[in-house]
């Protein structure tokens, strides 16, 4: 993403606003939302999306996202993840893939697994309080039996 946080911010901007006008696309109107945000999906939806090459987007989205070279900058991250621009961190938090136990299996991480995640939650040791113990994502049911189809 960069060698500066400032530099990292200018990218991060660029590649939001063209992420967020995919998402656009394919989002719905929410409940919770505010008016203006579900305002700007019904308008995206209805009189943008009938003009735009997602294809060419995606292409575009893609060579900004390849635009620096992880391995030849100070920050990287993931500008598409959920946590937005606090997945940007200094490379070498996430260094090399190490592989870790969890339960059963074996998996991939962040190689200062223990700077990720102060990065991203702050004392991860800690327990938050009993009422900000909520899910983050938005759900109506889920039964693992049942088709999603249904």
């Amino acid at each position: 993403m960069g060698n500066t946080e400032e530099e990292c911010e200018q990218l991060f901007a660029r590649i939001d606003r063209k992420f967020k006008f995919l998402l656009a696309h394919t989002t719905g109107i929410r409940k919770g939302r505010s008016i203006l945000k579900n305002a700007a999906v019904i308008i995206s939806q209805t009189v943008l999306c009938p003009f735009v090459d997602d294809k060419k987007e995606i292409q575009e989205l893609n060579k900004l996202s390849a635009k620096r070279n992880f391995d030849n900058c100070i920050f990287g991250g993931n500008p598409f993840g959920a946590w937005r621009f606090k997945e940007i961190m200094r490379t070498d938090i996430m260094g090399k893939p190490t592989l870790y136990k969890f339960e059963d299996m074996q998996i991939y991480g962040a190689h200062d697994y223990d700077a990720y995640l102060k990065h991203m939650y702050g004392d991860w040791r800690k327990l938050p309080p009993e009422e900000k113990r909520v899910s983050h994502h938005d759900y109506v049911e889920l039964d693992l039996h049942k088709s999603f189809l249904k």
